[in-house]
């Protein structure tokens, strides 16, 4: 008779203590997850808006530099080869113009002779047609290091330099390839400029390429 009253006791427990006491657990739970989604997104808003870089982020930020001059001329070479699609090839060089701080940065990346001994306005470098003048141009950029560390500039720029070496391809008949080599160097930028966040608009900080000579 013992055994009989200790199973239902049991079920007594489980529907009066059970069910409530894990209901509990998961509103706990899903508390924690929000509490630690909100501290993660304040800890994130306040690494991107902070007044001053750590030596932390400004080494990250230098590897990121690193990365979008690779990135450039990934995108270079898409938009220079007029076999691809006119549509993909055109994303490619808003791709490239968003790598950039300004419309107005320098390039001076073309072969001796193709260009000019000062370069050319990043808008210019592209709308005056002169990368297709002559020939098709491949550009590779390896052997990328910083020259000069981020240093603070004004209260919402830091600046600094890369120097790489660039070897540029020039497909003067279909096979035939003429390639040159040069040393070239370009300024990076970390700036805070205005980007939504969430419901938001915030000042962040982020990477730009500047002149490159």
């Amino acid at each position: 008779m013992r055994i009989f009253l200790i199973i239902p006791a049991a079920f007594l427990v489980y529907f009066l203590v059970g069910p409530g006491s894990c209901g509990s657990d998961e509103m706990q739970e899903s508390g924690r997850e929000e509490a630690e989604l909100y501290r993660t997104r304040d800890s994130i808003r306040n690494e991107f808006t902070a007044d001053e870089l750590t030596q932390q982020h400004v080494r990250a930020f230098e590897e990121k530099a690193k990365q979008i001059l690779v990135d450039f001329s990934d995108y270079f070479n898409i938009y220079s080869d007029t076999s691809y699609d006119k549509t993909f090839r055109d994303h490619s060089l808003q791709m490239i113009f968003e790598l950039f701080l300004s419309d107005s940065s320098t390039l001076n990346l073309l072969p001796p002779g193709q260009g000019t001994e000062e370069g050319l306005r990043l808008t210019a470098f592209f709308d005056s047609g002169i990368v297709f003048q002559n020939h098709y141009h491949r550009f590779i950029f390896d052997s990328i290091r910083i020259s000069d560390s981020l240093q603070r500039t004004d209260s919402l720029r830091y600046s600094g330099n890369l120097v790489f070496s660039q070897q540029t391809d020039s497909f003067i008949a279909p096979d035939s390839v003429a390639v040159f080599y040069s040393d070239r160097k370009a300024e990076i930028i970390v700036a805070k400029v205005m980007r939504p966040f969430g419901s938001d608009t915030l000042q962040v900080w982020r990477v730009f390429l500047g002149d490159i000579h």
